[in-house]
């Protein structure tokens, strides 16, 4: 991409135009300023942001993420949120500080707004449909591997539920480019950093570094799941997780959270999951591709509301994990968990060194159902 990217660029993007939007009205959310708008002709709505930029690199990025989320790419992406129009004031972008309009397809709620409102247990009361959000939220991981991307931005305030489509997607990051999991934590605000980001703020960094910005993102996911199930009941103190002034993670209290959630009717497999992702060391934690080689051939099953292959899932999600680990150490030279009996292992699950026993087909009526339930959301 050249240094200046023309207006004509981002418009043959799309069918709509920006200009033909009229803004009804602006909200100021939890990501920013975000208005509701019509398309005065083809009376479609969307939502409305604008991004600052003073540089091409945000202006590439924005550019690239309009190119794999455009309603009329010819495969757009199915993790991010549709991008239906976007546009700017001038004629050229250029390097002074301007600003561009992205128009998105409408939202219902996002899962922060499940949070805000206590609506977590309402949701999510079934755990197919948490499975349903951790495909999601894998995808979008690695769709973000293919670019450039490594603003550690996963956040529930990112990620938006469409209620007709029965179906989650993420605000794609370069939407937000004064969004991240970092700048939260800076400013002091709930936030799901990895360990290794969280510490860097003792540096005195004024942005972060990340050697595997895959793994960072995979914390994220963990601490996401485990903040939705432990919600189910009561609120989670994020104070306890993070302790700002040693700049560390409270692995401990992290181990109390799971083994609290032993009674709580959730699979092994789903607490193995998140355990696994809340590793302290980056290198222990599943990449986004590693996991979803242990689980893509049963995504269809986790997501079935029926869903009772659990133990077996589980037991194979072991076994594939120690094989690999075996596989890695002979070439590292490292120490591995050794591969568990079969016997032993089946229906078990250690969580942080403890031992725990053990989406979506949406109706019309379903739909109806959480239209009511979340109807008083900013974009309902």
């Amino acid at each position: 991409m050249g240094v200046n990217v023309s207006k004509e660029r981002i418009n043959k993007l799309f069918v709509m135009k920006s200009e033909d939007f009229e803004i009804r009205n602006r909200s100021k959310t939890l990501i920013g300023v975000l208005s509701l708008a019509v398309n005065k002709t083809r009376n479609q709505k969307a939502i409305h942001l604008s991004i600052q930029y003073d540089n091409d690199q945000i202006v590439e990025k924005v550019t690239k993420a309009l190119e794999v989320t455009s309603i009329q790419s010819s495969s757009p992406s199915n993790c991010f949120v549709n991008s239906l129009a976007a546009g700017c004031p001038d004629q050229m972008i250029t390097c002074s500080a301007s600003f561009l309009d992205i128009y998105l397809e409408p939202f219902d709620f996002t899962l922060e707004d499940l949070f805000v409102q206590n609506k977590i247990n309402e949701f999510f009361d079934q755990e197919y449909k948490i499975w349903v959000l951790v495909a999601k939220m894998i995808e979008s991981v690695k769709e973000l591997n293919k670019s450039s991307e490594s603003t550690h931005s996963l956040h529930p305030r990112l990620i938006c539920y469409f209620v007709e489509k029965a179906e989650w997607r993420i605000i794609h990051p370069s939407f937000v480019p004064n969004f991240s999991n970092f700048q939260l934590a800076f400013a002091g605000e709930n936030h799901y950093c990895a360990p290794e980001v969280f510490s860097q703020l003792g540096r005195n960094y004024q942005k972060f570094k990340l050697e595997d910005k895959d793994r960072a993102s995979m914390f994220s996911i963990g601490l996401i799941v485990l903040r939705i199930m432990i919600e189910m009941k009561e609120k989670m103190n994020f104070a306890k997780i993070y302790h700002k002034p040693q700049y560390s993670v409270d692995f401990m209290y992290l181990a109390k959270l799971l083994i609290s959630l032993e009674s709580k009717g959730l699979s092994d497999l789903l607490l193995r999951i998140v355990n696994d992702l809340l590793q302290e060391i980056d290198i222990k934690r599943p990449s986004s591709e590693g996991i979803s080689e242990h689980l893509n051939p049963f995504w269809h099953d986790l997501s079935s509301q029926n869903m009772s292959l659990y133990e077996q899932i589980l037991e194979t999600y072991l076994n594939t994990k120690s094989t690999n680990l075996a596989h890695s150490s002979q070439k590292e030279g490292t120490l591995v968990e050794q591969p568990s009996s079969k016997v032993e292992d089946k229906g078990r699950l250690t969580i942080l060194g403890e031992k725990k026993d053990s989406i979506e087909q949406t109706s019309k009526l379903a739909v109806k159902k959480q239209r009511k339930l979340f109807s008083n959301f900013k974009f309902a």
